[in-house]
């Protein structure tokens, strides 16, 4: 493979500063409900619990919106309005306080809405600017490196929280290891600026209307896939997040008799650091060095059956009286399995598998779905009383999602060497009329290039959809300035 050219690596580390930022914020809210009811009165565990939920929420809707943005308006610029929603949110967190006229449980809510449509968006934007400027041979690569990232950001957070917890002052332990996601996110749009990433897309000029008419009609051609890859998702994260939120300190006997959230916050902390971030790093890891040579149907398919043999073994061996060494390898395997497997395959995946037209919509659709399989099993985890002698049930539920997701990974198409500058097929009657057209036009025009000016391209464009419209056919002309007609028509991303 060749070396990462210039321009890639601006890509590669503004997007990675941005997965970083975003893996390390969300991790840093698992402090919430630990510290906020001991230092507030107001602060009952439900009322944080629900403002945990809204930060899933909010990422759900920015990845919808974000999404649509990206490709009606471009990547970058979906890009620089997510970084900035982050630091006004994140930025308003650190500084919450409460009073008898607004709650903090409230005002975080509020904010964490704010700060997951931010997050959410980062998704269709930052990792689909990597995907696209990508060349086939790095892209598994680079996409594999930024979901490491996203992984290091999460596991910074909790070695983070492992370190503060040491402190007695348990209101500014929360603030601190929130506020320190500011840095990799400034650090993020900074090099935004610094290096003015031009788009890799090519926005869409005819206006939203014919935009989701276009939409609507790839969606129904490619229905399968959708169903698939947004199942993927659904149970991948709601395997994920009810994993965790299931397994309590309670559950598999580590209470160690302590009361005090000064006592329990150490413990929880570290617990979190052996259990997630080691076997979260291994597997990203795993997934860097594999990618590129093991195909990615296989690399899945074998991640969900090997998720779904741990979860019925982790559910045999749950219970009172399980040994602490044993809790601790199930668990590792387990984060293991999940992130060289369906977790990392579903993030890279999405992002090949759709046209240039409406990929970030879709990308946004899927990764919602996922948003939605984390609402739900949070919820349900969260509020689910299972008897003592029936802690299986929990470990069961999330097998039988894994072979479902086994099931949904039957229907994905294999994406491995996929070139998402490849045009569709169009029919050769069409291209030769557009070429003819394109012929005429320039000898209207009497310019040496179909795209030497924008008011001449907005001619262009205007002259040919006419006749597309006749054809009634969907053509989305690529505007790069000076390049030859064949490369013109060959390197264009059609639906």
């Amino acid at each position: 493979m060749s070396p990462i050219a210039e321009t890639e690596a601006h890509v590669l580390l503004t997007s990675g500063a941005a997965l970083f930022a975003a893996g390390y914020i969300m991790s840093s809210g698992n402090l919430f409900p630990l510290v906020l009811p001991a230092v507030y009165s107001s602060a009952t565990n439900k009322n944080v619990e629900a403002a945990k939920i809204c930060l899933r929420g909010g990422m759900l809707i920015g990845q919808l919106i974000f999404g649509v943005v990206g490709d009606l308006y471009g990547r970058t610029r979906a890009y620089s309005l997510t970084l900035m929603v982050i630091l006004a949110s994140t930025l308003f967190i650190t500084f919450l306080g409460d009073g008898p006229g607004l709650r903090i449980t409230t005002s975080l809510a509020v904010m964490q809405s704010l700060q997951g449509v931010g997050i959410g968006g980062i998704y269709p934007s930052a990792i689909l600017t990597v995907a696209e400027y990508a060349s086939t041979n790095k892209r598994p690569i680079m996409l594999a490196a930024i979901f490491l990232l996203y992984i290091c950001g999460s596991c910074t957070a909790l070695a983070v929280e492992a370190i503060s917890a040491k402190s007695d002052q348990i209101d500014s332990i929360w603030r601190f290891v929130v506020g320190l996601g500011l840095i990799p996110t400034v650090v993020a749009l900074g090099l935004l600026r610094l290096w003015k990433i031009p788009e890799a897309n090519h926005r869409h000029y005819e206006g939203i209307f014919l935009w989701t008419k276009g939409f609507v009609n790839y969606l129904r051609k490619n229905f399968v896939t959708y169903v698939a890859i947004c199942g993927a998702w659904f149970v991948v994260d709601a395997s994920a997040y009810g994993y965790r939120s299931d397994i309590r300190l309670s559950d598999i006997n580590l209470s160690r008799n302590i009361t005090d959230v000064n006592g329990v916050l150490p413990q929880v902390a570290i617990d979190d650091v052996l259990r997630v971030s080691c076997g979260s790093l291994l597997g990203a890891l795993a997934t860097l060095i594999f990618i590129s040579y093991l195909p990615r149907r296989v690399i899945m398919a074998l991640g969900f059956a090997a998720s779904a043999i741990l979860f019925i073994a982790f559910g045999y061996f749950s219970g009172p009286g399980v040994g602490y060494i044993t809790y601790l390898t199930l668990s590792t395997v387990i984060m293991f399995a999940q992130n060289f497997g369906p977790n990392a395959l579903t993030f890279i995946v999405a992002a090949e598998l759709w046209c240039t037209q409406y990929r970030s919509t879709s990308y946004g659709i899927a990764s919602a779905c996922g948003r939605l399989g984390t609402i739900a099993s949070y919820t349900i985890f969260r509020w689910l009383t299972i008897d003592a002698d029936k802690t299986f049930i929990g470990p069961l539920s999330l097998a039988i999602l894994m072979v479902l997701g086994l099931g949904f990974t039957w229907f994905l198409p294999e994406t491995r060497g996929k070139d998402l500058d490849v045009p569709s097929r169009i029919p050769a009657a069409v291209h030769t009329l557009a070429l003819f057209f394109d012929i005429i036009a320039r000898h209207c025009l009497n310019c040496s290039s179909i795209v030497s000016a924008d008011e001449e391209s907005r001619r262009m464009f205007a002259f040919i959809r006419r006749f597309r419209k006749l054809l009634d056919v969907d053509i989305k002309l690529n505007v790069r300035k000076r390049q030859e007609l064949n490369t013109y028509f060959g390197r264009e991303k059609l639906c």
